[in-house]
């Protein structure tokens, strides 16, 4: 990071040029003070006609979410909700219909362990909770 700012890779995301034609996709840099702990900020903007489902082999790092899909199966969906993301374990898919929009913090590996010091972070391994 730094003066090049977030990486502008794609490891992880399966199929990153499909996807890229239907999802406005970002990152952004963190303020210089949080640079020790985030990896970067990232954006996911869609609005679609038809059905698609986005898979992402997960990055060993926690992620706090914030999700919003307007066609969400959901009332909770719909509304927007917010949740931390532990480590992955495996491929993630999430389909993506209609309208919505998802941003997130992604933690360098070990960035999230000083804002939840007195949770263990083995216990959000291959699970997502609520954020409040």
């Amino acid at each position: 990071m730094g003066a090049a700012g977030p990486r502008r890779d794609t490891r992880g995301i399966v199929d990153a040029p499909d996807l890229f034609t239907r999802v406005h996709f970002r990152r952004r840099e963190p303020a210089p003070a949080l640079r020790p702990y985030l990896e970067h900020y990232w954006l996911i903007d869609w609005d679609l006609d038809q059905p698609y489902a986005a898979h992402v082999v997960p990055h060993p790092s926690v992620n706090l979410v914030f999700q919003r899909y307007e066609a969400g199966e959901s009332a909770r969906e719909r509304a927007g909700y917010a949740e931390v993301a532990g480590i992955g374990l495996g491929l993630f898919t999430r389909k993506l219909t209609g309208r919505g929009r998802v941003c997130g913090v992604q933690f360098r590996p070990g960035g999230f362990r000083p804002f939840a010091p007195e949770h263990a972070l083995s216990d959000l391994t291959g699970h997502r909770v609520d954020a409040a």
